[in-house]
């Protein structure tokens, strides 16, 4: 009878051990992440953070589209008649609507222009791609292929929609997609030119890294699919909605409803990254980018990362999303 108590003492301390020890546990992994998340510049509350961000609304992105640029006094101009209508070469025109939409490869763009064609019933069965030349078939008009006046008055008339995505998960996505996807014609000639830059030599099978490939962006090589999106203009013209990859099924709702979409469309999806809908994701793929390469891309990508709220810690290689750093609000 001792033995059987002693044996239920000491059972019932090896519980309430591990108890404090799986609680001490928990604390320090809870700590961990505030500490991350300060290191992020992200006010993160008392406990874990939130499942979902906490979603901008349209004016604080804007006001943090506004706020940013004028800390870039290289972005800015006066007004868009300093500017010629040429250079909006991914400004589309959907007349039907009256909407200016700029969007760029790897950021969703593709999903909205599919649900502007099926707004506009021209939508085909089947379609794959509504990209090219062949876009104006579906509505769509290139602002600059429009007479001066015309796109001039456009420009000052018409809503403004932009689509973005954090500018460093973007340059993941395109090498995934366009080196490392065995279909890819980019493999065979960009995959191809990268290796031999980098290795000296090309052999069959060979694939770009992805530090050869941030190499490669960082001296200077730009392709659409990760050009910066200054070429919409983001400072010049004021956009009355922006939205994110990141939280596009969020942004669709009110934006298709405003535009008179309807609700019959089908959700927006998008192809991204699995984290940075909750705030902040982690981008493995910078693990081997050394610190003057990354220096170098921050040179190309910072001006887009400021003002639609994005943000980089190198030594986590995590990317975030937040306007704290311009307006104060921790949204993204």
């Amino acid at each position: 009878m001792v033995k059987l108590r002693l044996f239920a003492k000491i059972f019932a301390c090896g519980i309430f051990i591990c108890s404090c020890g799986i609680y001490l546990s928990g604390i320090s992994l809870v700590t961990q992440r505030r500490v991350s998340n300060r290191d992020h510049g992200v006010d993160v509350s008392s406990t874990a953070p939130p499942e979902k961000p906490q979603l901008c609304t349209h004016k604080q992105r804007i006001k943090g589209v506004e706020s940013a640029c004028k800390q870039h006094g290289e972005l800015q101009w006066h007004n868009s008649s300093q500017v010629s209508i040429s250079s909006f070469p991914n400004l589309l025109v959907d007349d039907k609507h009256q909407l200016l939409y700029c969007g760029f490869p790897k950021a969703a763009s593709t999903s909205w222009l599919k649900h502007f064609v099926r707004a506009s019933g021209k939508w085909e069965k089947g379609q794959m791609s509504i990209r090219g030349k062949g876009i104006e078939r579906y509505g769509f008009k290139h602002l600059h292929s429009l007479p001066e006046k015309e796109a001039r008055d456009r420009l000052q008339t018409y809503r403004k929609m932009v689509v973005v995505r954090h500018p460093l998960d973007r340059l993941v996505s395109a090498w995934r997609d366009k080196l490392v996807m065995k279909d890819s014609p980019y493999r065979k000639t960009i995959g191809k030119n990268i290796i031999r830059k980098f290795r000296g030599s090309y052999n069959e099978g060979d694939l770009a890294s992805f530090d050869e490939f941030a190499n490669f962006v960082a001296i200077g090589f730009s392709n659409q699919h990760w050009a910066t999106f200054r070429s919409c203009k983001p400072c010049l013209v004021r956009c009355d909605y922006i939205s994110r990859t990141e939280t596009v099924e969020q942004d669709s709702g009110d934006i298709m409803a405003v535009l008179g979409l309807g609700d019959h469309l089908p959700a927006i999806h998008a192809h991204r990254s699995a984290g940075l809908h909750y705030m902040e994701t982690d981008l493995w793929q910078f693990e081997n980018v050394s610190r003057a390469i990354y220096d170098k891309l921050l040179g190309i990508y910072q001006a887009d990362m400021d003002i639609f709220g994005y943000g980089f810690n190198f030594s986590q290689k995590t990317a975030y999303c937040s306007l704290q750093k311009f307006t104060g609000d921790d949204c993204c």
